[in-house]
């Protein structure tokens, strides 16, 4: 990629470039199941480039298909070229997302569909994860199916995303409500995952134009926001300087985003956000229902107050100055209040 006198010129020159080099996806896409870095050179060509996504006929989706279906290899890198494809597509473009969905579903038995569904299905899913960090090999993780079932679930939401009606209803009656709000609070699924299938909770159910009238009386989306509660004031711990070091560590993973996505606290709020919004009206809503909103609000606010206290310390650090307030004690004085009022459970 060539590089310009600004950052402008740079993004032209990075978009020429893919023009160029899409011409000929064809060959790359034949070389993908013997290179894997044809896999990293087809998922650039069509990154950020709507003209390239377009460009994608169904014969370039049957081989990236077939390449998992016929030779076995459920690989998540072949996903992540859907997955690029899918984000590159034009906002308008519902009929490629549909396109890429039936392809999706079209092999037997639903051979790509590797979800983990039901107990029986997260508890097999714990077993691999155990089994990969067992095994040395990092080439174990990358190729295994719980990377793939990862890829798979983001490539979903981002089809789903909008207001893509036909692929939000696949998607749907693929995973449940319940599925997904399950994946959500399965403590043995690692945060990243989790937080993908947050994404696909906003994308499927909640930011739709379908009516799903169940989301508010659903004890599976309670459920999830009690457990999210309790996530958020681990973290309130964990900055005042609770809890011993694993603690921390378990904070720091809620923290941080993927590769190809945001974190798990992220996408959580991002979907409390919506779901208030679009979908909870107070005066319909419960008393536990209440009050367990009534918490998640004021761990949002604390945890904003944190960011804009450490903002105010860094500016007063930078120039010289002695911070004006301790955040931490404010914190545990906050903690201390909201554990009594709410000891462990994320609701009254």
């Amino acid at each position: 990629v060539g590089s310009g006198g600004g950052m402008g010129t740079q993004v032209v020159i990075e978009a020429e470039n893919q023009v160029a080099v899409f011409a000929y996806f064809d060959l790359i896409l034949d070389h993908m199941a013997r290179v894997r870095k044809a896999t990293t050179c087809a998922r650039i060509v069509l990154e950020s480039n709507p003209a390239n996504c377009s460009a994608v006929t169904d014969a370039h989706l049957d081989k990236i298909i077939n390449l998992m279906v016929e030779g076995s290899a459920r690989y998540s890198w072949y996903i992540d070229v859907l997955l690029s494809l899918a984000r590159g597509l034009p906002d308008a473009d519902s009929k490629s997302a549909l396109k890429i969905m039936r392809k999706m579903l079209g092999p037997a038995n639903g051979f790509l569909l590797v979800l983990y569904s039901g107990t029986a299905g997260r508890e097999r899913r714990a077993r691999e994860l155990a089994a990969q960090q067992l095994d040395s090999s990092k080439l174990v993780g990358e190729t295994g199916m719980v990377a793939f079932h990862h890829a798979l679930v983001q490539l979903f939401a981002e089809l789903s995303s909008g207001l893509n009606n036909e692929v939000e209803m696949l998607v749907q009656s693929i995973i449940p409500l319940h599925e997904v709000c399950a994946h959500i609070c399965d403590a043995f699924c690692p945060y990243a995952i989790r937080a993908s299938f947050f994404v696909l909770l906003v994308e499927s159910y909640t930011v739709t134009a379908l009516k799903v009238q169940t989301l508010v009386q659903s004890p599976a989306i309670w459920q999830v926001l009690a457990i999210f509660n309790s996530e958020l004031r681990s973290i309130l711990e964990s900055i005042a300087n609770h809890g011993d070091e694993e603690d921390a560590k378990q904070s720091a993973l809620k923290l941080q985003p993927s590769m190809k996505g945001p974190s798990f606290i992220e996408a959580g709020l991002w979907f409390c956000i919506t779901f208030l919004h679009k979908h909870a009206a107070i005066d319909t809503l419960q008393a536990d229902h209440k009050s367990c909103l009534y918490f998640l609000e004021r761990v949002s606010k604390r945890l904003i107050n944190i960011e804009k206290a450490r903002d105010r310390a860094a500016i007063d650090r930078n120039a010289g100055k002695r911070p004006a307030i301790n955040p931490d004690r404010e914190t545990n004085n906050v903690i201390e209040r909201d554990s009594r009022q709410f000891n462990g459970k994320g609701e009254r």
